[in-house]
Protein backbone atom coordinates (compact mmCIF):
# COMPACT_ATOMS: atom_id res chain seq x y z
CA UNK A 1 0.00 0.00 0.00
CA UNK A 2 1.50 2.96 -0.71
CA UNK A 3 1.37 6.22 1.43
CA UNK A 4 1.54 9.76 2.41
CA UNK A 5 3.59 9.26 5.24
CA UNK A 6 4.68 12.49 7.45
CA UNK A 7 8.09 13.27 8.63
CA UNK A 8 8.03 13.05 12.22
CA UNK A 9 10.35 13.80 15.15
CA UNK A 10 8.90 12.69 18.98
CA UNK A 11 10.86 15.43 20.59
CA UNK A 12 9.30 18.12 18.14
CA UNK A 13 5.84 18.83 19.67
CA UNK A 14 4.84 21.37 16.99
CA UNK A 15 6.17 20.04 13.80
CA UNK A 16 2.76 20.13 12.19
CA UNK A 17 1.98 24.04 11.95
CA UNK A 18 -0.97 25.30 10.89
CA UNK A 19 1.18 26.92 8.03
CA UNK A 20 3.25 24.12 7.07
CA UNK A 21 -0.27 22.87 5.52
CA UNK A 22 -3.24 25.20 5.20
CA UNK A 23 -6.42 23.74 6.01
CA UNK A 24 -8.37 22.30 3.25
CA UNK A 25 -12.08 21.49 3.18
CA UNK A 26 -13.76 19.66 0.34
CA UNK A 27 -17.29 21.73 -1.75
CA UNK A 28 -19.32 18.76 -1.19
CA UNK A 29 -19.64 18.34 2.56
CA UNK A 30 -19.17 22.26 3.53
CA UNK A 31 -22.74 22.58 1.09
CA UNK A 32 -24.42 19.43 2.39
CA UNK A 33 -24.66 18.19 5.92
CA UNK A 34 -23.26 15.38 6.05
CA UNK A 35 -21.78 15.27 9.49
CA UNK A 36 -24.35 15.09 12.37
CA UNK A 37 -23.77 18.38 14.58
CA UNK A 38 -25.57 16.19 17.63
CA UNK A 39 -22.86 15.63 20.42
CA UNK A 40 -24.63 12.77 21.76
CA UNK A 41 -24.49 9.12 19.74
CA UNK A 42 -26.99 10.11 16.46
CA UNK A 43 -28.50 6.50 15.42
CA UNK A 44 -31.31 7.92 13.10
CA UNK A 45 -31.28 7.74 9.28
CA UNK A 46 -31.63 11.03 7.46
CA UNK A 47 -32.58 12.49 4.39
CA UNK A 48 -31.83 15.31 2.24
CA UNK A 49 -33.17 17.12 -0.59
CA UNK A 50 -31.85 20.72 -1.45
CA UNK A 51 -32.49 22.12 -5.50
CA UNK A 52 -31.94 18.61 -6.92
CA UNK A 53 -29.14 17.14 -4.79
CA UNK A 54 -30.35 14.47 -2.73
CA UNK A 55 -28.67 12.89 0.44
CA UNK A 56 -29.23 9.90 2.18
CA UNK A 57 -27.11 9.32 5.43
CA UNK A 58 -27.02 5.80 7.43
CA UNK A 59 -25.89 5.48 10.69
CA UNK A 60 -23.21 2.44 12.18
CA UNK A 61 -23.91 0.57 15.29
CA UNK A 62 -21.34 3.82 16.88
CA UNK A 63 -24.03 6.66 15.67
CA UNK A 64 -23.24 8.81 12.10
CA UNK A 65 -20.14 10.59 11.72
CA UNK A 66 -19.83 13.96 13.50
CA UNK A 67 -18.28 17.51 12.85
CA UNK A 68 -15.39 16.06 15.03
CA UNK A 69 -15.07 13.46 13.17
CA UNK A 70 -14.18 15.34 9.90
CA UNK A 71 -11.59 16.78 11.54
CA UNK A 72 -9.83 13.94 10.38
CA UNK A 73 -11.19 14.20 7.01
CA UNK A 74 -10.12 18.02 7.05
CA UNK A 75 -6.07 16.70 8.43
CA UNK A 76 -6.29 14.26 5.13
CA UNK A 77 -7.07 16.50 2.89
CA UNK A 78 -5.10 19.04 4.03
CA UNK A 79 -2.08 16.92 3.94
CA UNK A 80 -2.91 15.63 0.27
CA UNK A 81 -3.39 18.91 -0.95
CA UNK A 82 -0.39 20.03 -0.06
CA UNK A 83 1.89 17.34 -1.46
CA UNK A 84 -0.23 17.67 -4.75
CA UNK A 85 0.29 20.97 -5.49
CA UNK A 86 4.11 20.14 -4.44
CA UNK A 87 4.19 17.92 -7.10
CA UNK A 88 3.78 14.63 -5.51
CA UNK A 89 2.16 11.65 -6.29
CA UNK A 90 -0.99 10.97 -3.77
CA UNK A 91 -3.12 8.42 -3.63
CA UNK A 92 -6.46 7.54 -1.23
CA UNK A 93 -4.42 5.99 1.32
CA UNK A 94 -2.96 7.39 4.17
CA UNK A 95 -0.33 6.49 6.82
CA UNK A 96 -0.45 8.75 9.97
CA UNK A 97 0.93 9.74 13.45
CA UNK A 98 -1.72 10.23 16.06
CA UNK A 99 0.22 12.85 17.56
CA UNK A 100 0.70 14.43 14.57
CA UNK A 101 -3.09 14.39 13.51
CA UNK A 102 -3.99 15.53 16.98
CA UNK A 103 -1.58 18.46 17.23
CA UNK A 104 -2.91 19.44 13.64
CA UNK A 105 -6.46 19.53 15.22
CA UNK A 106 -5.52 21.08 18.46
CA UNK A 107 -6.91 18.13 20.29
CA UNK A 108 -3.72 17.88 23.00
CA UNK A 109 -2.74 19.04 26.13
CA UNK A 110 -0.93 22.57 26.55
CA UNK A 111 2.66 20.86 25.77
CA UNK A 112 1.07 20.13 22.45
CA UNK A 113 1.05 16.28 23.69
CA UNK A 114 -1.82 13.46 23.23
CA UNK A 115 -2.47 10.82 25.86
CA UNK A 116 -4.89 8.00 26.30
CA UNK A 117 -8.31 9.48 26.45
CA UNK A 118 -7.41 11.68 22.94
CA UNK A 119 -5.96 8.04 21.35
CA UNK A 120 -9.28 6.60 22.31
CA UNK A 121 -11.13 9.22 20.81
CA UNK A 122 -9.55 9.12 17.77
CA UNK A 123 -10.18 5.14 17.32
CA UNK A 124 -14.24 6.15 18.21
CA UNK A 125 -14.04 9.13 15.03
CA UNK A 126 -12.45 6.65 12.57
CA UNK A 127 -15.27 3.73 13.76
CA UNK A 128 -17.87 6.41 13.09
CA UNK A 129 -15.94 7.50 9.92
CA UNK A 130 -16.08 3.57 8.48
CA UNK A 131 -19.71 2.64 9.75
CA UNK A 132 -21.36 6.00 7.98
CA UNK A 133 -22.77 5.12 4.54
CA UNK A 134 -23.84 7.27 1.90
CA UNK A 135 -26.46 7.47 -0.80
CA UNK A 136 -26.15 10.32 -3.30
CA UNK A 137 -26.76 12.11 -6.33
CA UNK A 138 -24.05 14.43 -5.45
CA UNK A 139 -21.04 15.25 -7.87
CA UNK A 140 -17.60 14.82 -6.97
CA UNK A 141 -14.75 16.60 -10.25
CA UNK A 142 -18.12 15.79 -12.14
CA UNK A 143 -18.72 11.89 -11.10
CA UNK A 144 -21.88 10.43 -9.34
CA UNK A 145 -21.21 7.55 -7.23
CA UNK A 146 -24.24 6.14 -7.19
CA UNK A 147 -23.96 2.65 -4.49
CA UNK A 148 -23.84 3.09 -1.09
CA UNK A 149 -20.23 3.94 0.37
CA UNK A 150 -18.69 5.33 3.70
CA UNK A 151 -16.83 8.15 4.37
CA UNK A 152 -13.61 6.20 4.06
CA UNK A 153 -13.12 2.65 2.70
CA UNK A 154 -11.59 1.07 5.36
CA UNK A 155 -9.66 1.82 8.78
CA UNK A 156 -6.01 0.13 9.82
CA UNK A 157 -4.35 0.60 13.41
CA UNK A 158 -1.29 -0.82 13.47
CA UNK A 159 0.00 -1.83 16.79
CA UNK A 160 3.72 -3.09 18.78
CA UNK A 161 2.01 -6.74 19.59
CA UNK A 162 4.57 -6.54 23.02
CA UNK A 163 2.80 -3.89 25.12
CA UNK A 164 -0.25 -3.04 22.39
CA UNK A 165 0.74 0.57 21.65
CA UNK A 166 -0.48 1.64 18.53
CA UNK A 167 2.34 2.75 16.33
CA UNK A 168 0.73 3.87 13.22
CA UNK A 169 -2.63 4.91 11.98
CA UNK A 170 -4.10 4.12 8.23
CA UNK A 171 -7.16 5.09 6.65
CA UNK A 172 -8.40 4.54 2.85
CA UNK A 173 -10.61 7.37 1.77
CA UNK A 174 -13.33 6.95 -0.04
CA UNK A 175 -13.74 7.52 -3.57
CA UNK A 176 -16.07 10.29 -3.54
CA UNK A 177 -13.73 12.76 -1.26
CA UNK A 178 -10.65 11.38 -3.12
CA UNK A 179 -12.65 12.48 -6.41
CA UNK A 180 -12.82 16.32 -4.71
CA UNK A 181 -9.34 16.59 -3.91
CA UNK A 182 -8.48 15.39 -7.31
CA UNK A 183 -10.71 18.00 -8.80
CA UNK A 184 -9.37 20.71 -6.35
CA UNK A 185 -12.83 21.26 -5.11
CA UNK A 186 -11.64 22.41 -1.91
CA UNK A 187 -11.55 25.57 0.00
CA UNK A 188 -9.00 26.95 2.58
CA UNK A 189 -10.29 27.08 6.15
CA UNK A 190 -9.04 29.59 9.06
CA UNK A 191 -6.37 28.25 10.94
CA UNK A 192 -8.91 28.73 14.19
CA UNK A 193 -11.61 26.69 12.75
CA UNK A 194 -10.63 23.99 15.01
CA UNK A 195 -10.99 26.07 17.81
CA UNK A 196 -14.36 26.50 17.76
CA UNK A 197 -16.62 24.93 20.18
CA UNK A 198 -19.53 24.14 19.18
CA UNK A 199 -20.57 21.41 15.94
CA UNK A 200 -22.51 24.19 15.38
CA UNK A 201 -20.58 26.81 14.88
CA UNK A 202 -18.01 24.82 12.88
CA UNK A 203 -21.35 24.16 10.52
CA UNK A 204 -22.23 27.72 9.98
CA UNK A 205 -18.40 28.83 9.52
CA UNK A 206 -18.15 26.25 6.73
CA UNK A 207 -21.30 27.44 4.92
CA UNK A 208 -20.39 30.65 5.33
CA UNK A 209 -17.23 30.20 3.30
CA UNK A 210 -18.66 28.20 0.88
CA UNK A 211 -21.13 30.04 0.13
CA UNK A 212 -19.09 33.19 -0.01
CA UNK A 213 -16.67 32.31 -2.05
CA UNK A 214 -14.84 35.33 -3.50
CA UNK A 215 -17.79 37.58 -2.43
CA UNK A 216 -17.17 40.06 0.38
CA UNK A 217 -20.67 39.08 1.68
CA UNK A 218 -23.68 36.65 0.73
CA UNK A 219 -26.87 36.34 2.06
CA UNK A 220 -29.26 33.38 2.94
CA UNK A 221 -32.45 32.96 4.62
CA UNK A 222 -32.36 31.34 8.04
CA UNK A 223 -34.50 28.64 7.83
CA UNK A 224 -32.63 27.78 4.78
CA UNK A 225 -28.96 27.80 6.97
CA UNK A 226 -30.80 25.39 9.25
CA UNK A 227 -31.70 23.09 6.85
CA UNK A 228 -28.25 23.06 5.24
CA UNK A 229 -26.54 23.08 9.15
CA UNK A 230 -28.49 19.98 9.00
CA UNK A 231 -29.85 20.28 12.85
CA UNK A 232 -33.24 19.06 14.13
CA UNK A 233 -33.76 21.88 16.53
CA UNK A 234 -36.55 23.96 16.49
CA UNK A 235 -36.10 27.41 14.64
CA UNK A 236 -36.61 29.31 17.37
CA UNK A 237 -33.21 27.65 19.13
CA UNK A 238 -31.53 27.75 16.30
CA UNK A 239 -32.49 32.09 15.82
CA UNK A 240 -31.34 32.09 19.54
CA UNK A 241 -27.71 30.12 18.44
CA UNK A 242 -27.07 32.88 15.57
CA UNK A 243 -27.84 35.56 17.99
CA UNK A 244 -25.10 34.35 20.40
CA UNK A 245 -23.15 34.32 17.49
CA UNK A 246 -23.64 38.15 16.02
CA UNK A 247 -23.21 39.11 19.65
CA UNK A 248 -19.49 37.28 20.20
CA UNK A 249 -18.78 37.91 16.26
CA UNK A 250 -16.21 35.32 17.29
CA UNK A 251 -16.44 33.69 13.84
CA UNK A 252 -12.85 33.31 11.86
CA UNK A 253 -13.57 35.21 8.13
CA UNK A 254 -16.96 36.83 8.61
CA UNK A 255 -19.26 39.11 11.11
CA UNK A 256 -22.60 37.58 11.30
CA UNK A 257 -25.68 40.10 10.83
CA UNK A 258 -29.23 38.88 11.48
CA UNK A 259 -32.42 41.28 10.29
CA UNK A 260 -36.18 41.09 11.52
CA UNK A 261 -37.20 38.81 8.02
CA UNK A 262 -34.82 36.15 9.49
CA UNK A 263 -32.11 37.03 6.64
CA UNK A 264 -28.46 36.26 7.68
CA UNK A 265 -25.31 38.12 6.21
CA UNK A 266 -22.56 37.51 6.11
CA UNK A 267 -20.00 39.63 5.45
CA UNK A 268 -15.86 39.15 5.79
CA UNK A 269 -13.88 40.81 8.05
CA UNK A 270 -11.10 42.96 7.03
CA UNK A 271 -8.61 41.16 8.91
CA UNK A 272 -10.03 37.84 7.81
CA UNK A 273 -7.72 34.75 7.51
CA UNK A 274 -9.22 34.07 4.23
CA UNK A 275 -6.68 36.48 3.27
CA UNK A 276 -4.99 38.06 5.99
CA UNK A 277 -4.22 41.84 5.49
CA UNK A 278 -0.43 42.78 4.73
CA UNK A 279 0.70 45.38 7.23
CA UNK A 280 3.77 46.41 5.71
CA UNK A 281 3.97 49.54 3.58
CA UNK A 282 4.92 49.61 0.06
CA UNK A 283 8.37 51.58 0.07
CA UNK A 284 8.03 54.21 -2.50
CA UNK A 285 4.72 54.25 -3.34
CA UNK A 286 3.43 54.74 -0.26
CA UNK A 287 0.42 52.67 -0.54
CA UNK A 288 -0.90 49.70 1.68
CA UNK A 289 -2.34 47.01 -0.82
CA UNK A 290 -4.57 44.41 0.78
CA UNK A 291 -6.25 41.23 0.20
CA UNK A 292 -9.64 44.06 0.06
CA UNK A 293 -8.58 46.32 -2.02
CA UNK A 294 -6.31 44.25 -5.03
CA UNK A 295 -8.93 44.10 -7.58
CA UNK A 296 -9.15 48.16 -6.84
CA UNK A 297 -5.89 47.84 -9.33
CA UNK A 298 -6.65 44.73 -11.40
CA UNK A 299 -8.27 45.42 -15.02
CA UNK A 300 -10.89 43.69 -16.02
CA UNK A 301 -9.13 40.53 -17.92
CA UNK A 302 -6.89 39.91 -14.84
CA UNK A 303 -10.02 40.22 -12.42
CA UNK A 304 -11.52 37.48 -14.37
CA UNK A 305 -8.47 35.12 -15.81
CA UNK A 306 -6.80 35.04 -12.27
CA UNK A 307 -9.52 33.19 -10.16
CA UNK A 308 -9.66 30.86 -13.20
CA UNK A 309 -6.07 30.49 -13.14
CA UNK A 310 -5.94 30.01 -9.71
CA UNK A 311 -8.44 27.06 -9.85
CA UNK A 312 -7.04 25.56 -12.45
CA UNK A 313 -3.75 25.44 -10.40
CA UNK A 314 -5.60 23.76 -7.14
CA UNK A 315 -4.74 26.81 -5.09
CA UNK A 316 -7.19 28.74 -3.47
CA UNK A 317 -7.76 32.12 -4.52
CA UNK A 318 -8.16 34.48 -1.26
CA UNK A 319 -4.17 32.43 -0.55
CA UNK A 320 -2.76 34.01 -4.18
CA UNK A 321 -4.33 37.06 -3.17
CA UNK A 322 -2.43 37.38 0.09
CA UNK A 323 0.60 36.39 -0.84
CA UNK A 324 0.98 39.16 -3.51
CA UNK A 325 -0.03 41.59 -1.62
CA UNK A 326 3.07 40.77 0.62
CA UNK A 327 4.79 40.97 -2.17
CA UNK A 328 3.91 44.35 -3.37
CA UNK A 329 4.24 46.02 0.08
CA UNK A 330 7.60 44.22 0.41
CA UNK A 331 9.20 45.25 -2.90
CA UNK A 332 6.75 48.22 -4.14
CA UNK A 333 4.19 48.36 -6.90
CA UNK A 334 5.52 47.46 -10.42
CA UNK A 335 3.86 49.91 -13.52
CA UNK A 336 1.41 47.12 -14.23
CA UNK A 337 0.21 45.35 -11.01
CA UNK A 338 -2.72 43.04 -13.54
CA UNK A 339 0.20 41.64 -15.46
CA UNK A 340 2.22 41.39 -12.73
CA UNK A 341 -0.25 39.00 -10.85
CA UNK A 342 -1.16 36.63 -13.77
CA UNK A 343 2.61 35.96 -14.15
CA UNK A 344 2.84 35.17 -9.71
CA UNK A 345 0.31 33.27 -10.76
CA UNK A 346 1.37 31.69 -13.39
CA UNK A 347 4.83 30.85 -11.11
CA UNK A 348 3.32 29.56 -7.93
CA UNK A 349 3.47 25.93 -7.32
CA UNK A 350 3.45 25.40 -3.91
CA UNK A 351 -0.15 26.58 -1.63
Amino acid sequence: MSALKPKIKQDDLFLCDLSDAPLKDDFASMEHPVFTISKKPDMAQRHYEHNGNTLDIYPSSWGIATMYDKDILIYATSKLMQAQNRGEKIDRNIVFEAQEALRFMHRTDRNGVAGGTQFRALELSLRRLKGTMLETNITTNDVTQTKMFGLVDSVTIYREHRDGRVLEWGIELSQWLYNAILGNEVLTLHKDYFRLRTPTEKRVYELARRHCGSQDHCRIGLDTLLKKVGSSMLERRFRFAIRKMVETDHLPDYHIALDSQDNITFTRKKMSGVGALSTNRSPGAGKLFTVDNLDRFLDSGAQKKCPEMARQKGIDYYFLKNEFVRFLNSKGAPENISASFISFIKQKKIV
